[in-house]
């Protein structure tokens, strides 16, 4: 028995699923005095078959939107661009218009999967004549909710030395004005990629020779325990071996998906069915599992399979390749790598609350306002504090007081504080905030409004850093004032330049604003607004994080590295990074606290070796290091030769990219 549930019922419907299952239940006593009817069965025997067919979208006549049908169950429409070349996929995906995404669930939200990332860039490929995708990674998950949909966009960019860019955009079905949010990029090209181990194996005698057959029995109830729920659509992994450090499995696509593939390149449910196997393969641990986060070298062979058999091969602590034929042996689709990573929750929590409408920021917007016409502060305020030192250069003319309790004026007119920090950041923002405390706390036994001053206390434009950290942190308490007692404190920050005349503070009044900032006499108003969840990756072959001014993490973007595509002189191997370790250093370099020549952000990289200079013997292309460098932070580096080591087998990227300095 529980709470809030009818205990009679709960009784009687386990008692009926008991009888139902053959348990002996005797029902005299509860139909005593009562004469109960029967009920026929149906005349049809049960098959455990869904009878009533699925619900789906309605082809719509895209042409008469100007567009051509992109000819795929999960594309609707595409459109070439008028200038450079480009093409652009448009879809609407949710659970009511292709039900068997529900059936693809993780941590309990219905996640699109990694491969329909796969199909829906492969077909892409396809239609522009490109036979490969080179690059695949998926950036963000895309969940797709219970009631509505999202709308998807395929861009692909213009062909450039035979490669196109590809971007996999999408935003909540009544976009309006709501921003396109990236979920997945990467390139495709008409290069021939090398075929994927395994496939050689796979048109041989089947089940391997050899191979160890492996318990797949029950398998989607124990990773269902792990938060990973599939249905019907998504449980097509049927058996599986493993030979020689390589896994083997067989996948079917249940119906009634089965009926449907001949639309698809590969059906996403068969190509997530073979990466199921993966569980056999000896990744790193991870609490809350993995999921797919780079695919490379995918070519796709052969469409419309509905049966499989697949080829996994280890090749590394987070990687695979992947081979798959169809029922005979022929080659259906290579993956030459593969790519997992650790899943968080927090991922999939940012995903589903629309991670680019939660995140706000403050943005300072010019005012239009009259110009000052008073120039005296007993017209302006009944009196003006200052402190914690009584000095304060920005009030031109005003008459100081040290504190509320000493102010004596019969004056309807505000009170105004004003606030300075000081030259010491840390002792600034004590005092400050204390002697800002005191006054509020004496201001709040009158009935007078309140103005408080400050002057560098916040960043208002493009490169401006905070001056004064005692200022700022006084403004973060009299926010919370503001807060319970609505209407009655004004905040108003000035520059040092100007500062802050008695017609300049009327006007501020005037506007009825709560927050102002002045800079050069011009006022500007606090407004919130969405913040640009993602930094702009330049057009460049080498990028790295750097800060436009140093003071606050806001200044972070990417901005190209050209020191690092230079040519290579002796002694010194290129890099491209795959992680890249945060220091503590890293941190005092971007606010700019490092004492001294700090350099460019990210010292500590794992990657693999991308090229090697003159007199560099000991490494080629392709090893996997770990070392230290400057501009880590990024796509990719140079540094000397010296200053690497490999990677110890078993050793994640992200492992490797923490040890550097310990280690060498």
């Amino acid at each position: 028995m529980r709470k809030d549930r009818d205990g009679i019922q709960s009784a009687l419907t386990a008692a009926g699923e008991l009888f139902v299952q053959g348990v002996p239940v005797s029902w005299d006593g509860l139909f005593a005095g009562r004469r109960p009817g029967w009920v026929d069965l149906p005349t049809y025997a049960f098959q455990r078959r869904r009878y009533w067919p699925e619900g789906g979208a309605v082809a719509a006549d895209v042409a008469a939107a100007g567009l051509v049908s992109a000819e795929h169950p999960l594309l609707g429409a595409v459109v070439s661009l008028p200038e450079g070349g480009g093409v652009v996929f448009t879809s609407r995906l949710s659970v009511g218009a292709q039900p068997w995404l529900a059936d693809h669930a993780v941590q309990g939200v219905v996640l699109f999967p990694g491969t329909g990332f796969v199909e829906l860039v492969v077909h892409a490929a396809d239609v522009v004549g490109g036979g490969r995708v080179s690059e695949l990674i998926v950036e963000a998950p895309l969940v797709l909710p219970e009631r509505g949909g999202v709308q998807v966009q395929v861009v692909v960019g213009e062909l450039v030395d035979r490669r196109r860019p590809v971007t996999v955009y999408a935003r909540p079905d009544a976009g309006g004005e709501k921003a396109w949010f990236r979920h997945a990029s990467g390139v495709v090209d008409d290069t021939t990629a090398a075929e994927a181990a395994g496939f050689s194996t796979l048109a041989g005698v089947w089940p391997p020779v050899g191979a160890e057959a492996l318990d797949t029995d029950g398998i989607y109830e124990r990773i269902a325990g792990e938060g990973f729920v599939y249905g019907p659509s998504f449980q097509g992994l049927t058996r599986a071996w493993r030979r020689d450090g390589q896994v083997f499995a067989e996948v079917v696509l249940p119906e009634p998906q089965s009926g449907r593939a001949s639309g698809f390149g590969l059906h996403p449910a068969l190509l997530d069915a073979v990466l199921h196997a993966s569980l056999f393969v000896d990744l790193e641990p991870a609490e809350f599992g993995r999921l797919p986060f780079s695919f490379g070298d995918v070519v796709l062979h052969a469409s419309g399979a509905t049966r499989a058999r697949a080829c996994l091969t280890q090749t590394g602590p987070d990687s695979l390749s992947v081979a798959v034929a169809d029922a005979a042996g022929g080659a259906v689709l290579s993956l030459g790598s593969l790519v997992v990573r650790p899943l968080t929750p927090q991922a999939l929590t940012a995903a589903s609350d629309g991670q680019d409408e939660t995140v706000l920021a403050v943005e300072w917007t010019p005012l239009d306002a009259p110009s000052p016409v008073l120039d005296d502060w007993a017209g302006v305020a009944a009196a003006v504090v200052a402190g914690p030192e009584p000095e304060v250069a920005w009030l031109p003319g005003a008459l100081v007081h040290e504190h509320v309790d000493r102010v004596e004026s019969d004056s309807a007119l505000p009170l105004v504080v004003a606030v300075s920090g000081g030259d010491s950041p840390i002792d600034g923002a004590h005092r400050s905030s204390w002697w800002m405390l005191a006054q509020l706390q004496a201001w709040l036994t009158g009935d007078r409004d309140l103005i408080v001053l400050t002057s560098g206390a916040v960043a208002v434009g493009p490169g401006e850093a905070v001056t004064d950290l005692g200022a700022a942190a006084v403004w973060g308490l009299v926010r919370s004032a503001q807060a319970e007692n609505p209407g009655r404190i004004t905040l108003i920050d000035a520059d040092a330049a100007t500062g802050m005349s008695a017609g300049l503070l009327a006007v501020a009044r005037d506007t009825g604003e709560p927050q102002l900032a002045v800079r050069a006499g011009k006022l500007h108003a606090a407004r919130l607004t969405r913040a640009d969840t993602g930094l702009a990756v330049p057009q460049a072959d080498a990028w790295h994080l750097d800060s436009s001014a140093k003071g606050t993490l806001e200044n972070l973007r990417l901005v190209p590295f050209p020191s690092a595509a230079r040519p290579l002189e002796s002694g010194e191997i290129r890099i491209g990074v795959h992680t890249a370790g945060l220091n503590f250093r890293d941190v005092l370099n971007a606010l700019g606290m490092y004492p001294g020549e700090a350099g460019p952000l990210g010292g500590e990289v794992a990657g693999v070796v991308t090229e090697v200079g003159p007199d560099v013997s000991d490494l080629r292309v392709g090893d996997r290091v770990m070392g230290i460098t400057d501009g880590g932070f990024g796509s990719v580096v140079v540094t000397d030769r010296r200053l690497v080591v490999p990677i110890p087998a078993g050793w994640s990227f992200a492992t490797a990219a923490s040890m550097p300095t310990v280690f060498l």
